[in-house]
This record gives structure tokens, sequence and C-alpha cells, in this order.
């Protein structure tokens, strides 16, 4: 059988609910919990995960979030979700 995954319908919604936690998460940038910061640095030297830091993941997420389309998202998604690993 054939799985669906995204609908077009949902995309602006979806855009409009990341930039608006991304706004919000820059906004408060200077008040985040310090365990916060320190689980990035932790992720940064376990798992080699990039530290850009707030102000530069908020410019990227507004900078190519409208680029994103939800045939990309659904693209992506066909890969991990399979008919043999999902319950319905």
């Amino acid at each position: 059988s054939k799985l669906i995954f995204f609908l077009s319908c949902f995309e602006d919604r979806v855009k409009k609910e990341v930039l608006s936690s991304y706004e919000t998460m820059y906004n408060d940038r200077d008040k985040a919990p310090s365990a916060a910061l320190a689980m990035e640095y932790v992720r940064h030297f376990l798992k080699e995960e990039s530290v850009p830091g707030m102000e530069v993941e908020y410019k990227l997420v507004s900078k190519w979030l409208n680029e994103i389309t939800v045939e990309d998202v659904n693209k992506i998604l066909k890969q991990y979700v399979t008919t043999d690993n999902i319950a319905i």
C-alpha cells in the first residue's frame, strides 16, 4: 500500500510554526538555560554536531525554510518510514 505523508495544505502552517519557534528562541537566546547550552557542547564533542549559535541558526532557517517543499519532506520520509516499520 502507498503511504501518504505531509500534504501541501499543511506546508504554510508548519513553516509558520517552525519560524515562530526559531524567532522565540532567537529573541530569548540570552535567557537560555545553561543546561541546554551545555548539552549543545556535549553533542558537539560526542557526535561532532556543529554549534553555530542561535543567531546563525535563526538566519539559516529564515533563509532556507521557504525553499523546502512538501515534496522534499515526503521524499526524505519515504526513506525512513516504510510499511515494514509503521503501525496503523
